[in-house]
């Protein structure tokens, strides 16, 4: 890091060389793209790229280095659904340019991804076939092979993701598993909470829970409170955000709170769900996705109806774990799956997927791709601020991040 100066930070990501803009990095495809976000006007302006050998599935920055752990695979655009890899990418805080600094095989298609409180170990899941793996990162930042372990440790029906608890007292974590809705010849398959600890280079199952047997309970994302007091839970498969206490790195075994994310209520349906959950970098509000996505989540035979895809913001009381409903605010796209903030948090950006056919009233039109920008008011509501339609075609924008956390070096 560049001693003296003021710098722009994604995790441990600085970036010197401009002070009044923001940094957004997507990724399309195996592209890694980053981008400068102008602070007034929002329009971008790309600064690097650098494309991989299969698709990003998710990115997590190193907390205090130049580099970025990304997870590839390319089953998403290829039968063969052979190549999976796990790459350290450096990023140059002189002029941005990402170059690839090590890759290694994964055993299949990651979908999620942390770093321990060290910074010592990755730590990546897999949906299908369920799995977690451990690799050590050396004295370079270079993520290693997989760590083998024996046996392999307990990560529930169809793991969504990992993250470190909040006390960051020891390589504790907990993985998210959605679990499955029932199908015709299949019971569903319940959601849980699984409990690892990371031991040197040995993962062990610690513990899990599995709120009501885990039926009806589908968990997709987590967040923790900047507090680590709190854990808010989008409940995918049901629509719902629920609130757990966290106490000593466990869950409660009830939320303290549970509401529902939708605007209206609507019938069951395996192509409405909600998605990323994230707090405000203040702790005082929380916004979850909805997605209505008839073409990812179902047979595409009828258009994916806008109204559906919206983000719901709530404002939470620290004091209690209490979501207060404030307003749903349209995404003017079809099934965000990232978003993110600014540090302020005056600024949120959403990322949709890929195009869409959608309904808006009685017309179907083509929804692009989309990244939609909100200005966050001083009381959490959002308001739309500029829509960027995207030039993806069929590669997946799956990951984005938006930073803007200026320190003193």
């Amino acid at each position: 890091m560049t001693s003296g100066a003021r710098v722009w930070h994604c995790g441990g990501i600085a970036y010197p060389w401009h002070t009044d803009g923001l940094v957004l990095h997507l990724a399309i495809g195996p592209d890694l793209v980053c981008l400068r976000v102008d602070r007034n006007d929002l329009s971008l302006h790309e600064i690097s790229r650098l494309t991989l050998a299969a698709p990003v599935q998710y990115v997590w920055p190193h907390p205090h280095s130049n580099l970025l752990y990304v997870a590839c695979s390319n089953r998403p655009i290829s039968k063969a659904d052979d190549l999976h890899l796990l790459a350290t990418v450096v990023v140059d805080e002189r002029d941005g340019t990402m170059r690839l600094l090590a890759q290694v095989p994964l055993p299949t298609r990651p979908i999620h991804l942390t770093l321990d409180p060290t910074a010592r170990h990755a730590l990546v899941v897999y949906n299908a076939p369920a799995r977690i793996t451990a690799h050590a990162i050396d004295a370079e930042g270079r993520a290693g092979e997989v760590l083998p372990q024996s046996p392999e440790p307990r990560v529930g029906v169809f793991p969504h993701q990992v993250l470190m608890l909040p006390s960051g007292e020891a390589a504790a974590m907990v993985v998210v598993a959605r679990g499955n809705h029932a199908v015709p010849g299949r019971d569903e398959e319940p959601g849980s909470f699984e409990f690892l600890a990371l031991d040197g280079e040995r993962l062990a199952h610690t513990a899990s829970a599995a709120p009501g047997g885990g039926r009806g309970f589908g968990p997709r994302h987590l967040e923790f409170h900047p507090d680590g007091r709190w854990a808010a839970v989008s409940v995918e498969r049901h629509n719902e955000l629920h609130i757990y206490a966290v106490v000593r790195d466990r869950f409660a075994e009830a939320p303290a709170f549970r509401v529902s994310t939708l605007d209206v209520p609507r019938a069951d349906s395996h192509d409405q769900l909600c998605g990323t959950v994230h707090f405000h970098p203040s702790g005082r509000f929380l916004y979850v996705v909805n997605r209505h996505d008839t073409a990812v989540y179902g047979d595409g035979s009828v258009p994916s109806p806008l109204a559906g895809n919206n983000i719901a913001v709530f404002a939470f009381d620290a004091d209690t774990g209490q979501p207060e409903l404030l307003q749903h605010v349209p995404t003017e796209s079809v099934h965000v799956r990232t978003f993110s903030f600014d540090a302020s948090g005056e600024l949120l950006v959403a990322a949709s997927i890929l195009p869409a056919l959608a309904r808006r009233g009685d017309a179907v039109e083509r929804v692009p791709a989309r990244l939609t920008f909100f200005r966050c008011a001083p009381d959490g509501r959002l308001s739309l601020a500029r829509v960027q339609d995207m030039d993806n075609d069929r590669l997946n924008l799956f990951w984005s991040h938006l930073n803007g956390s200026v320190r003193g070096a």
